[in-house]
Formats: structure tokens, sequence, C-alpha cells
């Protein structure tokens, strides 16, 4: 017999009359603040170059700086990658299909990622990765003034993310990328897939350095050819 699902935002219910007791008398203010967020770092091919979707944050922390479309979980309510889509939507208005899917990409923790640390709040995000053909311009909303598609190269993201890693400001002629985000988005270049599909048909592109250095269409067998051509990316 299958087990009765859970509802949505409903916590599973103890599984003893021990573990009951004890939820009572817990205490969650018995550890320090923590916040999890998304971030989701979303890629699209435009004149032949790989763009990311970038937003500008209309509030703080980081208020004016470009970065990448995410925010807070919500609390009880929802899984990171349900956020995940919720955020892309709401902030660039760009509707994420279940096919393909947002692959999740890490998580990152580090202390000084996020400067509400000082205010005693230490906050780590759950990045996810997609790269698709064809996506729309999007169109900022409630925590983005303004979102678009930018070029990797004009972001310079090896030097911003050496600055970042090295605890050194950014002094380069790209746009400076708030939080870690330099980092989260050259690890998923590194990490993308160098595949998208659309329909009936599959786009695979080899990435080298945030660059696209070679590209096939293929029509017979999407997965299987774009699994083939992976091969080729091994070697």
């Amino acid at each position: 017999m299958a087990r009765p699902r859970t509802k949505p935002g409903a916590a599973r219910q103890p599984g003893s009359d021990d573990d009951i007791a004890w939820l009572a008398r817990y205490d969650a203010s018995a550890f320090p603040p923590f916040a999890v967020t998304v971030d989701i770092a979303l890629f699209t091919i435009r004149e032949g170059e790989l763009c990311a979707l970038l937003i500008r944050r209309a509030e703080h922390p980081h208020r004016g700086s470009w970065a990448l479309p995410g925010g807070h979980i919500r609390h009880g309510e929802e899984s990171a990658e349900a956020a995940a889509r919720r955020e892309l939507e709401e902030e660039t208005g760009i509707r994420w299909p279940h096919r393909p899917v947002l692959e999740q990409l890490a998580t990152y923790s580090d202390p000084r990622r996020d400067p509400r640390i000082a205010a005693g709040l230490q906050v780590a995000t759950v990045a996810f990765v997609a790269l698709a053909a064809g996506l729309a311009d999007p169109v900022a909303a409630t925590d983005a003034s303004e979102a678009r598609w930018r070029p990797l190269p004009s972001l310079d993201l090896s030097r911003q993310r050496e600055s970042w890693v090295s605890g050194k400001k950014y002094r380069g002629a790209a746009p400076v990328l708030a939080f870690d985000h330099a980092v989260i988005l050259h690890e998923s270049t590194l990490t993308v897939g160098d595949r998208t599909h659309t329909g009936k048909s599959a786009d695979v592109y080899h990435l080298r350095d945030g660059k696209i250095t070679a590209h096939w269409h293929l029509a017979v067998d999407p997965k299987a050819d774009a699994e083939a051509a992976a091969e080729l990316f091994a070697s």
C-alpha cells in the first residue's frame, strides 16, 4: 500500500510519543539565526555567445549591484527547487518548465558570503543551474530593478572569482557581482552539462572558459545523441 503523502508545507508527524514530548520542549532559539536562500545560474545562447541571466538588486544588501536571480526559501512552505522556480519567475518573468530540470549545482555557506553575518545572520544558498535555447527577454519585478542577459566574456568571471576568494576588492571594468555570485557563475560554466534540448531536437554545446568552442544540432534521438556527443567532450 502506498504511503499517504504529506500535504505541501506540512511537517511529517513525529514517529513516537517520545518525539512529541521532545518537540514540545524544543527551543529553536538555542541556535544562532541561519537562513537558506536559492540562486539560479540560467544560461542561454544569444548571437553565438553564452549569456547569463542577471538582475540588478533593488533592495539591501548589495542594492544596485548585479546578481543572480534568487531569494529566500519560504520557511515551512516549499522546497529549494520550488523556491528557485518561484524566484526566477517573480524577478525575471521567466517561467521554468518541469523539463528540463533545474540542476542543483552546490550549496554555498561561507559565512562571509553575505554581509548580514555582521548582524548575526548566516546565509547559505542552494545554487541551481540550467542551459536552454530560445529563452525570452526577462522582465524585472519584485526585488529586481533590472533584468537582462549578459554575455559571459563581459563579466570577467575569473578575475572576479579570484578577488572574492582572496578577499580583495575587484578592480576590473566589469560590473561587480553581489555576494559570491562570481564564484557560483564561474563554477556553473564548468558543470552546466554542455547541452540544451528544445522540442524533438537537441543543441549540444562544447564550452571552454565560458566560450562556445563547438556546437552540434541533433534531431534524430536527442537524448542518445546528446549523450554520444558528450563523450567527445571528455576526450
